[in-house]
């Protein structure tokens, strides 16, 4: 992959993962998740006039991508009210790189070159760790000791988060439905040509759609002005990841791309070591290494 596009991915990795945590760290993260997606496309919606809306084949794929969209937003934001942000915000995304490969031969034609596909396979196994990997020997030591079950799902092991039922199935929707979307992204911005005037009219549409969805739960006049202002600077990290990866895509191989935007979960630990106070662990070090040789993989696989 030529390298400005491993940049613009990584990038948008970044972006990604601080908005994340942006809405993670809010006392009502469903509150602060509209406020950031109203304040966007009320500051996009006179760069959208001035650019106009994209080609009218890029609807359908627009259309598509909203609804996903909206799924994952909220199947995402209850996995986070059920589990710590890094696993489940690694788990959802080593999900949705997996999952984007059969997707993009299905619906985009495109199968990755073989160092490529290492390089995917690589990195969400890496999120997989990272997801998943402190809890093994914490349960060994639960098991050892004699203190019941492992899997007990109600059981906090040795401060590592408890994965519940409910937390799984909210973060496979939340997986499957961004994998959904991401196909729908690339197959309207390469249909169009243009990234940017899909980017803009996206953030609108998924704005609206969501404040209709949380009509009768988060009034928008409700919201209190503070959201209001931590809002507009999340919805423009928001907006410059969701850009870059569109640009990207319009040209570069979907998985591979979307196998590097999915590194912000990497950029995800870093700010839980210092914003969340989450631990930096052997097998998070492990996986950090696992991702670094699947970017290497991605960047000279194509």
């Amino acid at each position: 992959m030529a390298p400005e596009f491993v940049l613009a991915a990584l990038a948008s990795a970044l972006l990604h993962a601080l908005w994340n945590a942006a809405v993670k760290a809010g006392p009502d993260p469903d509150t602060r998740m509209l406020a950031q997606m109203v304040a966007g496309a009320v500051f996009v919606l006179p760069a959208l006039f001035w650019i106009g809306l994209p080609d009218p084949v890029a609807w359908p794929w627009l259309a598509a991508s909203t609804v996903l969209n909206a799924c994952t937003v909220l199947a995402i934001l209850r996995a986070y009210e059920r589990g710590g942000f890094g696993i489940v915000y690694a788990s959802v995304r080593a999900l949705s790189v997996v999952l984007v490969v059969p997707l993009a031969a299905l619906l985009a034609d495109e199968v990755p070159a073989r160092l490529e596909l290492a390089g995917v396979l690589l990195i969400a196994m890496s999120l997989t760790l990272l997801a998943l990997g402190d809890r093994v020997p914490a349960m060994r030591r639960h098991v050892e000791h004699g203190r019941g079950p492992a899997f007990r799902a109600s059981v906090d092991l040795k401060g590592v988060p408890s994965m519940t039922r409910s937390t799984l199935l909210w973060i496979l929707l939340a997986g499957m439905t961004a994998a959904g979307y991401a196909i729908c992204d690339a197959r309207a911005v390469r249909a169009d040509g243009a990234a940017l005037p899909y980017a803009l009219t996206v953030s609108v549409a998924n704005a609206v759609f969501m404040a209709l969805l949380r009509a009768r739960r988060i009034p928008l006049w409700r919201i209190e002005a503070r959201e209001w202002g931590i809002a507009l600077p999340v919805a423009l990290a928001a907006l410059a990841s969701y850009a870059l990866l569109l640009w990207a895509v319009t040209t570069a191989p979907v998985a591979p791309t979307m196998a590097l935007r999915d590194t912000s979960a990497f950029f995800g630990l870093i700010i839980g070591l210092v914003w969340f106070g989450e631990r930096l662990t052997g097998p998070r070090v492990i996986a950090l290494l696992i991702a670094a040789g699947g970017v290497l993989c991605v960047r000279f696989g194509w």
